[in-house]
């Protein structure tokens, strides 16, 4: 940062930025005098314009999925074991973070991989695009998000992805948290 706007830029505000003349979302996660940190969309150039909103332009989506979650690989888990199906009914937006967590990690020594889909496209680049492993403490994407998938409009679908990567299949209770950063 070149000068201190930790007086008017806050944790939790939604941030759109231009990089090479191409326009990105993210959400600040923390600021200093010197240094705002955000999840989101990579920062990888100059920034040469930043606008950030209040927190209330910024939603987010918390879904559970109760019991065992990952005993085989599936691109529908609300619809399948939640009986879950969410449709964004908001006007457009750009989901920023993908955060998660356990009650129980897979009782072997691999966790299953968990993602989200918007419109059935992968958002999260961790692992080849597969997202982030589990684990009982909560675990968040920060700059690993696909900006070709990342935004939701009125009527597409939201889901949750896992791979079946656990060693045994038994990770139980999975809590996701999405924060989308309203247009």
């Amino acid at each position: 940062m070149t000068s201190d706007v930790t007086g008017t830029i806050k944790v939790g505000f939604g941030l759109k930025y231009t990089i090479g003349g191409t326009v990105y979302y993210g959400v600040v996660t923390a600021i200093t005098s010197n240094l705002l940190t955000l999840a989101g969309a990579p920062m990888g150039g100059d920034v040469t314009a930043l606008y950030w909103c209040p927190a209330h332009h910024v939603r987010q989506l918390v879904v559970s999925v109760p019991g065992k979650f990952a005993d085989a690989a599936n691109t529908t888990l609300l619809k399948t074991d939640s009986k879950l199906s969410i449709d964004w009914d908001l006007g457009k937006a750009y989901l920023v973070r993908i955060r998660h967590i356990v009650v129980t990690d897979d009782t072997g020594a691999n966790q299953p991989i968990v993602n989200v889909s918007v419109n059935g496209s992968a958002v999260g680049t961790s692992n080849t695009n597969a997202g982030l492993a589990v684990a009982e403490t909560w675990t968040s994407t920060v700059v690993d998000i696909n900006t070709s998938n990342y935004d939701i409009n009125n009527d597409e679908a939201v889901e949750v992805i896992t791979d079946a990567s656990g060693s045994n299949g038994d990770a139980v209770d999975l809590t996701v948290s999405m924060t989308f950063v309203l247009e």
